[in-house]
């Protein structure tokens, strides 16, 4: 089966997007999980990937969920943005961030992603820094 999520990753930045799979899905990419829940991606603070991003969605269907709109605005706040749509009979739901918790460099966040099976995926050590009880570097 293929996963909905990096699927749509790829979607994300063939349309223009620069993001990151983090969260469960950057767990299942490195082979540590088996499935998630949602897909969480860490967005660039840009109008580009913004627009990218809800481009695709809007062509699925999507409805935002409980959160803040998907703008530069309000990720530059620190708000997170929620969406949910089907993939067939798959309920696929999508969170955007841009400034994950407990990371303070986000051009290092960036700089370390990984490269796995053509999805670009937060590192892991700042996969582990975003659980709760870990410190921000």
């Amino acid at each position: 089966m293929i996963n909905p999520y990096q699927k749509l990753h790829n979607e994300f930045v063939k349309a223009g997007a620069k993001v990151l799979l983090s969260s469960g899905q950057a767990c299942v990419a490195y082979g540590i999980a088996a499935f998630s829940k949602d897909g969480d991606w860490v967005i660039e603070e840009a109008d580009k990937s913004c627009k990218a991003v809800l481009s695709i969605l809007e062509r699925k269907g999507a409805d935002y969920r409980l959160g803040a709109p998907l703008d530069v605005r309000w990720l530059a706040k620190g708000w997170t943005s929620h969406f949910e749509h089907m993939d067939g009979d798959i309920r696929v739901r999508t969170d955007f961030c841009s400034r994950p918790p407990r990371i303070n460099d986000i051009n290092r966040l960036w700089k370390d992603a990984v490269q796995k099976s053509d999805i670009s995926i937060v590192d892991a050590q700042s996969l582990i820094q975003q659980l709760p009880g870990t410190r921000a570097r």
